[in-house]
């Protein structure tokens, strides 16, 4: 089998080349992983503090860690407001509320056009043409 897996999978590991040969050998303005950098010598403090200790055994300190690697400035943006967020009053009160207010207006509206209609009054006199309202 020419076309197996583990083939391609040989030749793209090996075809891919990790290092920027353009920039610098100590790793500026590279953003991968340090152990991707080429050359044996470390240029970090961290490193060499690694191998001095004897019995293999390194407690790491975390602030030393990042004050030596280099530092990259990645802004990142406030995450935006949830989308479900607890109202002061629930829709579905705020819902019945309006709708009583409308009920309400509807009925104020109804009242005030009774109250038009029976106060008028229809006067019929006679006039040239029969009986006339006036």
């Amino acid at each position: 089998m020419a076309n197996s897996p583990v083939q391609h999978a040989v030749v793209l590991s090996t075809s891919i080349d990790l290092t920027n040969e353009d920039s610098d050998s100590d790793g500026e303005g590279y953003c991968g992983y340090l152990s991707e950098l080429s050359g044996g010598d470390s240029d970090y403090a961290w490193e060499d503090e690694e191998e001095d200790l004897p019995g293999g055994s390194n407690p790491i300190n975390l602030a030393s860690l990042t004050s030596l690697a280099p530092s990259i400035n990645f802004q990142v943006r406030a995450p935006p407001p949830l989308k479900r967020q607890k109202l002061d009053v629930p829709a579905c009160e705020a819902r019945v509320k309006a709708k009583e207010a409308t009920v309400l207006k509807q009925q104020e509206a109804w009242v005030a056009i009774q109250k038009l209609i029976t106060s008028k009054k229809d006067l019929f006199e006679s006039g040239r043409n029969g009986l006339q309202e006036y």
